[in-house]
């Protein structure tokens, strides 16, 4: 058995900045999702969900919380963990384990695409302070534009303060992302 890309504890973090949600739900733009933000436009998702249902995914599908676990793990083990290990290679710096962990996370929360936004081409040039500077800036505005995201509130740490509510869209609370950013910003080292 060879050694996991990442620490395996970034899988239930990265879930709980996600949200996890059981049942199909409209995502803000409109597309089919469920789990923990598991679209149809993923590979390795319609793989195993054709292979479990033999069918796409619809309006009143659900998914257990331990598939939803495996799901994830999966999905980061193949898509996310590689492209910023391989990257990270190329660091002119040495990479902590948790600034490589905040990469994978931010890479499945905003797509393998933010490998190349500028947090990340500043941890590769070893500008750790300004990457986390940047890495919080961009989590707070690349996919909720500062506004919010759909599914339940993350899950802070006790003494986080809490995460409000801003609306309510399709049934699911929109959070604002401020904890997420902080805990990514802290891991990064910033």
């Amino acid at each position: 058995m060879t050694a996991p890309l990442y620490d395996l504890r970034l899988i239930p973090w990265t879930g709980g900045n996600e949200g996890l949600v059981l049942r199909w739900y409209k995502d803000p733009t409109g597309t089919g999702t469920i789990g923990y933000g598991f679209t149809w436009g993923s590979k390795v998702f319609r793989e195993w969900w054709l292979a479990k249902y033999g069918r796409k995914m619809r309006p009143g599908d659900t998914i257990t919380k331990s598939d939803a676990l495996f799901l994830l793990g999966k999905l980061m083990e193949e898509d996310y963990a590689p492209p910023v290990i391989s990257r990270l290679k190329s660091s002119v710096a040495p990479v902590t384990p948790h600034a490589a962990a905040a990469s994978v996370d931010m890479a499945y929360n905003c797509g393998a695409g933010s490998l190349k936004w500028s947090w990340f081409k500043l941890l590769l040039a070893g500008k750790v302070r300004e990457a986390a500077a940047r890495y919080e800036v961009t989590a707070r505005t690349s996919k909720g534009r500062r506004s919010a995201r759909p599914g339940p509130a993350p899950q802070g740490r006790r003494g986080d303060p809490p995460v409000q509510p801003l609306a309510r869209v399709g049934g699911h609370a929109e959070v604002h992302v401020d904890l997420a950013c902080r805990k990514g910003h802290a891991v990064l080292g910033g």
